[in-house]
This record gives structure tokens, sequence and C-alpha cells, in this order.
């Protein structure tokens, strides 16, 4: 049985725009490997049988169809599909032994972005997030525009700006070795603007697994960045992360106000004296120093002899 193949221009562009060239080849079936195929990230499901069905019946009845793109992978002797699996299997069912198809020669690095902006002008297109998914390995892997991106996978650059970030924060993280990618991305999103900070990412990431909403560890992420010294920030941190561990018998999280500001003001108290060393550092007068040692001394005695309470 002879297919009816047309040159698929949209296929050419999205080659041209990933820096690679390509040439129409009449290609022996025996030379593609076909199981090895259908993983090449394109979609999430490799073949819908029934599209396979219609494109089989359609290719029986004469209609016209864009050639399939295979790709020689690092040199290797087989060929794999980056665009048609589906093509592929239907011509094969009619009995067809080769294929005239759209050559390209790339690394597998190229060939996993090649598939899915391939998928996006024939073929069952994946929804919107796994296509903001693939145009953020894009701009990574491949060091593309997040406008270029955008276009190709045919999404907002808003959401591949987003989605290019938090891939960073988990990028970085693991260079931490820390592992962030068991987080909701909800609270990857709150990372970015601390995800080169050693210090800092390790705890905010700790505080993103506890049981706190995003909009919570926002205002306390937030408010430790406020802080003047790493040292606050730090122990701000620590101290969000405890707070949220501490859950009452009904589930809910104990927010602890008084105890919360109580060790904020020790902490703002230990941070001035460990940074000044006289008194117009602290900027106190011999008289209001006296004072401030009298009530912390007062203070200090009457939390010793307090009784603990449930």
């Amino acid at each position: 049985m002879r297919i009816n193949w047309k040159q698929d221009d949209d296929a050419i562009l999205a080659i041209n725009r990933l820096g690679l060239t390509s040439e129409i080849k009449t290609v022996p079936v025996h030379q593609i490997d076909a199981k090895k195929s259908r993983h090449n990230h394109a979609r999430a499901i490799a073949i819908i049988n029934q599209n396979v069905d219609d494109y089989s019946d359609a290719m029986g009845r004469g209609d016209v169809f864009p050639m399939i793109v295979v790709a020689r992978v690092d040199g290797g002797k087989q060929l794999l599909i980056a665009g048609g699996n589906h093509r592929y299997s239907a011509a094969v069912n009619n009995g067809v032994t080769e294929l005239v198809s759209i050559l390209v020669e790339c690394d597998s690095r190229t060939f996993e972005v090649l598939c899915p902006a391939l998928n996006l002008y024939v073929g069952q297109r994946e929804d919107r997030a796994v296509r903001v998914t693939q145009a953020a390995d894009a701009v990574i892997r491949l060091g593309i525009t997040m406008k270029a991106a955008a276009d190709d996978y045919r999404v907002p650059i808003t959401a591949v700006t987003t989605a290019v970030a938090v891939k960073k924060v988990v990028i970085e993280a693991s260079r931490m070795g820390v592992r962030a990618d068991d987080i909701t991305n909800g609270h990857l999103k709150l990372l970015p603007p601390i995800m080169t900070d050693a210090v800092l990412l390790p705890l905010a990431i700790d505080l993103c697994r506890t049981k706190l909403n995003c909009d919570e560890v926002r205002v306390l992420l937030k408010n430790a960045r406020d802080l003047p010294t790493e040292a606050d920030r730090v122990e701000a941190i620590k101290e969000a992360i405890q707070n949220a561990k501490r859950i009452t018998v009904s589930g809910r999280i104990s927010r602890q106000p008084v105890r919360a500001a109580v060790m904020r003001s020790l902490t703002t108290i230990e941070t001035a004296m460990k940074k000044a060393r006289t008194l117009c550092e602290l900027q106190l007068t011999k008289q209001e120093a006296s004072e401030v040692s009298i009530r912390l001394k007062t203070m200090a005695q009457s939390i010793f002899n307090m009784e603990a309470g449930g």
C-alpha cells in the first residue's frame, strides 16, 4: 500500500527553531526502534489505540498525512520517532515497509525537547499544565528564551516564567543536598527569592513541609526576610517550624502568639547586644541602661517563679 505523505512545514519550523537541520528521506521500517520511540516524552500516554485505528482507516481511503519526523540520536544506528508514533503505527498496520520521513540528527537532550514541540502541531496535544512544564524544560535545558518557549508550546509567558523559577528552586536545592521536589508547587513558588541562599533555603523547605498553607508560609518567610541579620532570619524560621509542629488534639496548629512575642523580643535584645560595644551604640543613656537591667532581672525572676501550666 502507498501512503500519501506531504511535507510538514510546522514540524520543519519547530526543528529550525531548535537550531537543527533536516532532510526528506525514505526510511525502511526496520531502521526505526518503535518500542523505544513510544517513550519519547511527547505525551504522558504514548499511544491511543483509537487514534491508530482512525488513522489506519483514513490511510486506506487515500487521505494525505504529514510526514513523520525521525531522529538519529547521538549517532545511534536505529532511528527514533520524534513526531508521529500514531502515523507510524497506522502505516505499519497497512503493511507499509518504508516511510517518506523528515530526518534530523541531534543529541539526547535536544531530542527530549523536540518531541513535545512537534506534538503541538500534529497529534494528541497535552493539556496546558504539561505544556508549561515542557516549555520550562526547554528554557532550562537548551537555554532558549522564555518568549520562544511560550510561543513554541502555545502557553502564556507568565506561566513559563513561574515554572522556570520553580524548577530552578528544585535544582538549587539539589545542589545543596536538599530535596525539594516533594513539596507542593504552590509552596515552591514562594522560594525563588531565596533559592541561592544556602542557609535559608533548606530551612524554608522544611517550613513548607509542615501543615502550614501557602499564605501562612508566605507571611512567615516575608517577616523573616525583613529582619536585619541572618541570625535573626534563621532563628525566626526555626521558631516558625517548631510552632508549626505543635499540633493540638483537634489537628489544628497552635499559634502561641504570646510565646512567639517573648522569643522574638529576646532575639532582638540578644542581637542588639552582640552588635553593640558601648551604650551609645545601643542608643541608651546610663540611666536608661540601669532601668533596662532592673526590669530584665525582675522579669527573669518572675518567669523563674511561674508554675508550669497545661
